[in-house]
C-alpha cells in the first residue's frame, strides 16, 4: 500500500490553499489515500490528520465535521445528543469524541466543530438541517472552505444546502418524528429536515456541475499518497449550483420527476380546500373614467 507522511499531508494542505484562520468543513475517505506512516490504529490516524490540519490553520482555525445520524429518521430510534454515534466515518467520530468539540443539535444532520469558531457554528442553531441559521448556513456566512480528503469534490453538503434554499419542487420540509434526548432528558422541541419525496424515483447526474466547477477557480487539488485531496470555496460552489438551478430546476436530474397532477407537489388550485371566499370577488375590473378623474389618478 502506498504510504504518505504527516509532512506530505501538511505540504499538500498548504498547496491547495489552506491557511491560518481557515474554517474547514472536512469530509474524509482516508483509505483512498493509502497508509499514513507510523500509524497503527484508526484513532491514531484521525488524531494525526487533525493535528496536521491544525498545524496549518493554527489556533484561530476551526474544523467542522458532519456527525449525521440518519438511522434516527430511518428506524425511529431516539437521538441522544451526547451519545448517538455518527455514521459519517471514523474521523467524524474522533472529532466528536474530543472533550473540546461542540455538537450542533439536530436529530439527523448534526455537525461537530473544534477550534476558534466552534460555538458560533454549533450553538443555538435553527431546527432546520440545511436552512437559514443552520450550521451550514453559518459556515457560508463565515466563508468556509470544504476540505475533501480522499473524496471527490463535485458532490458535497453545500449542494444540498443550495437545493434546500432554492426551494426545489422535489424537496419538502419533513417534520421529524424523533425523540431527542439531551443530558438524559427528553426535550420538547420540533425539528424538521429538507428531504426528497420517496414516491418519485430521482436519479442525479452532476456532469453539468462538474463542467461548471472545472471552468471556475473555486477548486484546488493535490496528490497525496495514492489519492487526491481538494479544497473548495463553499460560497463559490454554492453560487455555481444556484446559477445552474436558475437555468433549469431539474438540471441535476436524469429526467424531471413524473409528478402526478392533483397530488402534492402538483396539487392544482386550492379553491374548496383553503377556506377562502369565492375568487370572483378578487377579479380586477377596470376603473370607471369618472372615478379616475375624481381621484386625480395618473393614467
Amino acid at each position: 500500500m502506498i504510504e504518505y507522511s504527516q509532512e506530505d499531508l501538511i505540504l499538500a494542505l498548504k498547496g491547495i490553499g489552506i491557511k491560518e484562520g481557515d474554517i474547514l468543513q472536512v469530509s474524509t475517505e482516508l483509505f483512498r489515500l493509502g497508509r499514513l506512516k507510523g500509524v497503527k490504529s484508526s484513532e491514531e490516524l484521525s488524531k494525526k490528520i487533525l493535528e496536521s490540519i491544525f498545524h496549518v490553520i493554527k489556533e484561530t482555525g476551526t474544523v467542522v465535521v458532519n456527525t449525521y445520524t440518519t438511522y434516527v429518521g430511518r428506524y425511529g430510534v431516539p437521538f441522544d445528543y451526547e451519545h448517538s454515534k455518527p455514521t459519517t466515518g471514523s474521523f467524524s467520530e474522533y472529532v466528536l469524541s474530543l472533550p473540546d468539540s461542540v455538537r450542533s443539535l439536530h436529530p439527523i444532520n448534526s455537525v461537530a466543530a473544534i477550534g476558534y469558531d466552534k460555538d458560533a457554528i454549533c450553538l443555538n442553531v435553527s431546527a432546520s438541517n440545511y436552512g437559514i441559521d443552520s450550521p451550514f448556513s453559518r459556515l457560508l456566512d463565515r466563508k468556509c472552505q470544504v476540505l475533501r480528503l480522499g473524496l471527490d469534490y463535485v458532490h458535497n453538503v453545500f449542494y444540498h444546502v443550495a437545493e434546500t434554499l432554492y426551494g426545489l419542487p422535489y424537496i419538502y420540509n419533513k417534520v421529524l418524528d424523533a425523540e431527542v434526548i439531551v443530558q438524559g432528558e427528553k426535550i420538547n422541541k420540533k425539528f424538521f429536515s429538507a428531504v426528497r419525496y420517496l414516491q418519485y424515483p430521482i436519479e442525479e447526474t452532476l456532469d453539468m456541475l462538474k463542467d461548471a466547477l472545472g471552468r471556475s477557480d473555486c477548486v484546488h487539488s493535490a496528490e497525496l499518497g495514492g489519492g487526491l485531496i481538494h479544497s473548495v470555496d463553499a460560497n463559490e460552489y454554492f453560487n455555481i449550483v444556484i446559477s445552474l438551478l436558475k437555468e433549469d430546476p431539474y438540471i441535476f436530474l436524469k429526467e424531471p420527476p413524473k409528478f402526478i397532477k392533483g397530488e402534492i407537489p402538483w396539487d392544482g388550485i386550492t379553491a374548496g380546500r383553503d377556506r377562502v371566499p369565492n375568487s370572483a370577488n378578487y377579479i380586477l375590473r377596470p376603473a370607471r373614467e369618472e372615478n379616475s378623474e375624481r381621484h386625480g389618478d395618473v393614467l
